[in-house]
């Protein structure tokens, strides 16, 4: 993860745990987050050279007024007017990993050809938890390229389960 990011969630956190609003924040970074992966226009009206800072800011306040924790409009700002809107997502990347220490758990990035129960979210999440001595928060991502089985990531460990790798490197045995 980038020094940027790095330097701006700490910042960022630093202000949230003082506030005492340090789960708010995680949830209001995620929000803008989300809205410049998911939408296009935003992204691009977020991340155009010709739009006046001041602009940005004053629309973002009218989009976002009333929704964001005046701590975390203040950081949308400085973020804008250092011209850093373009690192959000390694700035949402390490306050979840200021925010995971701070919680004390790790979090399960878990891949899936098909959307997993209750029973089996549940299942997982005890056996992870066993292995790793700590509480797992999991994220759930549903990607049908896998095939079958699943994927995990926590931290930088990878567990790769998925039928698609193991047909990968079934097909590199037989061509080796």
């Amino acid at each position: 993860m980038g020094a940027v990011g790095r330097v701006y969630a700490g910042a960022l956190f630093s202000v949230a745990e003082e506030a005492g609003k340090v789960g708010e924040i995680k949830e209001q970074l995620s929000l803008v987050r989300d809205a410049v992966k998911k939408s296009a226009a935003f992204r691009d009206f977020l991340y155009h050279p010709g739009i006046k800072r001041q602009d940005k800011k004053r629309i973002i306040s009218d989009v976002f007024s009333g929704i964001l924790d005046p701590e975390m409009m203040n950081f949308f700002n400085l973020v804008i007017d250092e011209g850093r809107q373009y690192f959000l997502d390694d700035i949402y990347r390490e306050y979840m990993e200021y925010y995971r220490r701070y919680r004390a758990y790790r979090i399960a990035r878990v891949t899936t050809a098909v959307e997993l129960t209750s029973d089996e979210e549940e299942d997982l999440k005890t056996r992870l938890e066993k292995i790793f001595g700590r509480k797992v928060v999991v994220e759930k991502e549903v990607d049908p390229a896998i095939i079958g089985g699943m994927v995990v990531r926590i931290g930088f460990q990878v567990i790769d389960g998925s039928i698609r790798s193991r047909l990968e490197e079934l097909r590199a045995m037989m061509e080796g």
